[in-house]
């Protein structure tokens, strides 16, 4: 029996398994991030990381779920976080973008000083839980999720406190909204609960991604989700913050549209002297797709805006310090609308923002304005200090890098912050939704002066094989390779495949074909792919690209018919992965294989037939399903008269066909 042999190094890059999902385990393949913290030393009694302070400062884990599971004590997607007591946090895990995963957790420190996570139990499902803040007078914690408000007690939680019959307020989200999730902040007095309501769309645009201004058009047109109507009412408004009232027995009563036209307000923060409301912006994506002379890189920046009652702040119709956006040439003189605090860098996505008050730090700290960059981009994945006056206004300072470094290296993974508490011991805690940790900035006064120097650091985001992929990729002609040419690297590769932080977990590098295949194949975290062949409704990518009711539209609209066509008819071809010249050349010596030995045996489900089709050429194809987790296994093939190759090893299989040479 012939033993088929392949080079580890060829196999472990995935540059020669063109026709197979089949990766040899290795301990850090080249293209994938980095997902554990490497520590060494200590950091105020916990394990240091490797991050980028100012002298005297460092970051120490509080703790790292490793393994995403659906293990009742995990966290899976962790977002903000809030202090109920000395060393006593409520954290809100979102469980990540999938319906009613959501979990609320205890986070504290036992007698022996040793932090640990605890699970509350609430009955019935959490959808997609973001927001969290703790009323100033009653203590209760108030929870923003994809569809309502809700409080509990934080010392003695209800376990009904999440049933829908309990929620404060109702947050609808049309299907398929792009930001369904809700920050929130209370008024100093505690009157007033201040919640985001972020748009459903990226710029207003139609299905498809078209303009909402006619070509050719001279006639001013409105964005029907930015504007008030009397005749559809306010609970069709988005792109706003709302204001309810408070009442004595800490339910909500209505609410006012406290300041408007803002595509996305992530991040709220109430001043605790002034009472000013300071909003972090998420600004709009791929303007370049409307004007092709705009670097989409550098353009639009994100905002902080100083919120006022009544106030319109741009979106959709300009961006910036007042710029017209390309799709709405014929509106309003920007001049109308609230010019931003301080603009931001591009796409640097600000999802946490507090004011630091404590006297941990050194006293430069005292006032500053803390925002977490979550973007995955060049600009993002940072903690910095925001300069403001005595009111919390920004001063128009440059910010401060306070964390960074924060990149995929061998001894971290690419940072994605989110929520950023002060503790009432002047630490700062930092959520890092991505790698499902918490961290903890700290000071030692004997170690330096704890202040950072100014200017704005930017994470190396060239790809070296760019070049050598497309030149490989113009030699082929599958229905694959046509759709990363005329999908993915004009709409999809920007993002995706912007650096080790890939948005959703699924990475799209540029011309990258055979690799992009795959890895839509691949089953992700939640133990699902995000293509199934032959099925449209189980093709989460497909529903995206195709702007269906319950996932966001992706890229903004969804994909335009012509393009959209292409995709589903590779899908129920059975989504066959491009072929690599060169490979399969070899002459079969059988026409039948089957599996001779799997170990362990609980490690596959073989389909019905338990037959391997060997087709002519050398490849073998055959169809084997998973259970969620990826498995290790070892498998031996076999043709009918015994002289088919053999392949045996350590390997995940996601099925499909594996190539050879013999």
């Amino acid at each position: 029996m012939k033993r088929l042999s392949l080079p580890l190094p060829l196999i472990a890059s995935g540059a020669t398994l063109a026709a197979g999902l089949f990766f040899l385990q290795s301990a850090r393949a080249a293209d994938k991030p980095q997902l554990d913290y490497v520590t060494n030393g200590t950091c105020d009694g916990l394990p240091r990381v490797d991050l980028g302070t100012p002298s005297g400062m460092c970051v120490g884990l509080v703790f790292q779920d490793r393994t995403p599971t659906a293990n009742a004590s995990s966290v899976v997607f962790p977002r903000t976080m809030v202090e109920v007591g000395n060393n006593l946090f409520i954290l809100v895990d979102m469980g990540g973008w999938a319906a009613n995963n959501g979990r609320i957790f205890k986070v504290f420190k036992d007698g022996a000083g040793t932090w640990k996570k605890e699970r509350i139990p609430f009955a019935g499902k959490i959808n997609n839980p973001h927001g969290s803040a703790v009323h100033p007078t009653n203590k209760r914690v108030y929870v923003a999720t994809n569809g309502g408000i809700f409080s509990f007690d934080p010392i003695a939680p209800k376990d009904d406190a999440f049933l829908p019959a309990n929620a404060l307020a109702l947050l609808p989200a049309p299907a398929g909204a792009r930001h369904p999730l809700a920050a929130i902040a209370f008024s100093n007095d505690g009157n007033t609960l201040f919640v985001n309501h972020g748009s459903a769309s990226d710029n207003c645009e139609l299905p498809g991604g078209g303009s909402p201004t006619p070509a050719n058009s001279d006639k001013a047109v409105l964005c029907p989700e930015a504007e008030f109507e009397p005749a559809r009412g306010k609970d069709s408004v988005r792109g706003i913050v709302r204001a309810y009232d408070i009442k004595a027995d800490g339910t909500l009563g209505d609410f006012k549209i406290f300041a408007s036209h803002l595509r996305n307000s992530m991040a709220l923060a109430v001043h605790p002297k002034s009472g000013i409301l300071l909003q972090a912006e998420n600004s709009r994506d791929a303007i370049d797709k409307a004007d092709s002379s705009l670097n989409d890189a550098e353009e639009p920046r994100e905002e902080l805006n100083v919120l006022e009652r009544g106030g319109k702040y741009g979106w959709p119709y300009c961006y910036n310090a007042g710029v017209k956006a390309p799709e709405f040439p014929n509106n309003t003189d920007c001049t109308t609308m609230r010019k931003p605090a301080l603009l931001l860098p591009a796409h640097v996505a600000p999802l946490g923002l507090t004011y630091y008050f404590a006297d941990a730090f050194p006293s430069w700290y005292k006032g500053k304005a803390l925002v977490t960059y979550h973007g995955y981009r060049e600009y993002g994945h940072k903690l910095v200090a925001v300069p403001t006056d005595s009111n919390g206004k920004p001063t128009g300072e440059a910010p401060y890098e306070i964390i960074n470094n924060w990149t995929d290296k061998d001894t971290t993974p690419q940072g994605s912050p989110t929520g950023v508490t002060v503790a009432r011991d002047g630490s700062v805690f930092v959520i890092d939704d991505k790698n499902r940790a918490v961290l903890r900035l700290a000071y030692d006064s004997s170690k330096g002066t704890g202040l950072p120097t100014p200017g704005l650091s930017k994470s190396d985001r060239k790809d070296p094989d760019v070049a050598r992929r497309c030149a490989e990729m113009a030699k082929r002609s599958s229905e694959f390779t046509r759709i990363e040419r005329e999908v993915i690297d004009p709409s999809c590769s920007q993002c995706h495949g912007a650096s080790a932080g890939f948005p959703g977990g699924l990475q799209l590098l540029r011309c990258d074909d055979i690799g992009n295949a795959k890895r839509l194949l691949e089953r992700n975290l939640t133990g699902h792919a995000f293509i199934k062949p032959r099925d449209l409704n189980e093709s989460v990518v497909y529903r995206a690209m195709s702007a269906q009711p319950g996932v966001p539209a992706m890229p903004a609209g969804g994909l335009p018919r012509e393009q959209l066509e292409l995709v589903e008819k590779w899908i129920l071809n059975g989504a066959p992965l491009p072929a690599t010249p060169g490979l399969g050349a070899g002459k079969a010596t059988s026409t039948a294989a089957t599996i001779l030995k799997r170990e362990p045996k609980d490690s596959t489900d073989l389909s019905s037939d338990k037959k391997c089709a060997f087709p002519a050429g050398s490849t073998l194809g055959f169809t084997e399903r998973f259970p969620a987790e990826r498995g290790h296994f070892r498998l031996e093939l076999a043709g009918a008269d015994r002289s088919c190759p053999t392949f045996s090893g350590t390997v995940y299989v996601f099925g499909g066909h594996f190539s050879f040479t013999k």
